[in-house]
């Protein structure tokens, strides 16, 4: 597949210096991840991934998809999620809590809190963050990512205490 656009990374940042495909970057502001030139960093990396996006540089493809992770400190199993998400067709943004991603669906918002198997969460933390996200109206999910990046969804459900 052709890339669709070209972008350069300057101040930080990832400007679209070419549009080749005005139909896709179109697509791109209209979900908010193309604004004034500037491109949402891990959509950055989602559109190379797929050579959608050649990044001046760098190239495309998952080589340059890595490094730009490694750029911009995003975790590997965010990405992980976050791509698997776009490919259902979600339009996700990294949320405002620790390692959550936010998306609307069926008129309700979505927060993904996202976990690595095989790294230690205590369940208070856990429950503390499914309680916020409830609090805000959106739908807890929890999303684990075992070692071979197959993705488990699970929806969270408020938990009271027994006394």
């Amino acid at each position: 597949m052709k890339f669709q656009a070209i972008a350069s990374l300057k101040n930080s940042k990832v400007v679209v210096t070419a549009c080749l495909d005005k139909d896709f970057c179109r697509s791109l502001e209209r979900a908010g991840y193309l604004e004034d030139n500037t491109l949402y960093p891990i959509e950055t990396a989602y559109q190379l991934s797929r050579g959608r996006l050649l990044l001046e540089g760098c190239g495309t493809g998952w080589g340059c998809t890595l490094r730009l992770l490694h750029d911009f400190s995003i975790d590997l199993d965010m990405f992980t999620v976050y791509r698997d998400l776009r490919r259902k067709g979600r339009k996700p943004r990294l949320g405002f809590r620790p390692r959550t991603l936010l998306y609307e669906h069926n008129s309700k918002v979505h927060e993904v809190l996202v976990l690595s198997e095989g790294y230690v969460e205590r369940l208070s933390k856990i429950i503390e963050w499914g309680r916020q996200a409830a609090a805000d109206n959106h739908v807890p999910i929890i999303a684990v990512v075992d070692r071979t990046g197959i993705i488990t969804y699970y929806e969270a459900r408020a938990s009271k205490s027994i006394q």
